[in-house]
């Protein structure tokens, strides 16, 4: 019977003159078939002098990636154990904003892990967006938004759409004609990489982000409301497999 451990070692550095930082170790049992594994997971906090910043540490990096090859059930059983740890340091430590890190990548990792479709089927299934996804079928942006990853979409709403189809004086068979408009329009939502709602609740100001267009949107979270450009995000973290989709209520449109 072989029994592989896996240790996740994370060094997290305090706001204090000593680096005083915690090591969590993540340890996994395989016994016997994979598909009878027992998990258990510990966290040891150990003091030592440790003279990097918490965004410089290479370890963070290779426990994203170990946490990354992780099944669904040992995910979840990390996040559990982040959110028990999450209840013993408070917002002011240093190493909060690391939780929070690697918070995020568990979560992420583990919705996309869980997510049966590409996000381009998660918007068909869902039928809340119809002319998004006629749009995007007109513009042959069906396979690149199936297929490659990582994206973040922001979908407009049905309402959005007829209002932009309403100001630019076009009904949306002339819209879905011009597939040059509708390609700049359509690669101007969409950003490479996840970005999840707490990314943008976090942000303390104003953070312009490249798009697949190459144009940049601005996000924003003034008084807890999300913005993109002058749109307001009103949904959130609806996951598919290769990235995850935003709604909003306007259509935003890429500088001339």
């Amino acid at each position: 019977m072989k029994t592989l451990w896996v240790f996740l070692w994370v060094w997290v550095v305090a706001l204090s003159a000593s680096f005083v930082p915690a090591v969590w170790a993540y340890e996994v049992q395989w016994c016997g078939d994979k598909t009878e594994q027992s998990s258990q997971v510990s966290v040891i906090e150990q003091s030592f002098a440790y003279n990097h910043t918490a965004t410089k540490n290479p370890t963070v990096e290779l426990v994203k990636m170990m946490i990354s090859r992780q099944s669904v059930h040992q995910l979840e059983s990390v996040q559990a154990m982040l959110e028990r740890f999450e209840e013993r340091i408070p917002s002011t430590d240093a190493r909060f904003e690391l939780l929070q890190t690697l918070k995020r990548h568990v979560a992420v990792t583990l919705w996309q892990k869980s997510a049966p479709w590409s996000i381009v089927d998660v918007a068909v299934a869902s039928e809340q967006f119809p002319t998004l996804v006629a749009a995007v079928q007109a513009a042959d942006l069906v396979d690149v938004l199936a297929t490659w990853w990582p994206f973040t979409v922001f979908a407009p709403t049905e309402e959005a759409f007829a209002a932009l189809l309403n100001a630019l004086e076009l009904s949306a068979e002339e819209l879905l004609a011009n597939t040059e408009l509708l390609t700049s329009v359509l690669t101007y939502h969409v950003l490479p990489g996840i970005y999840i709602a707490s990314d943008v609740v976090w942000l303390s100001q104003a953070t312009m982000i490249e798009t697949v267009q190459w144009a940049s949107v601005t996000i924003n979270s003034n008084n807890g409301q999300p913005t993109i450009d002058n749109a307001a995000i009103v949904g959130t973290d609806i996951f598919g497999s290769n990235g995850v989709i935003h709604v909003i209520d306007e259509v935003i449109l890429p500088p001339l």
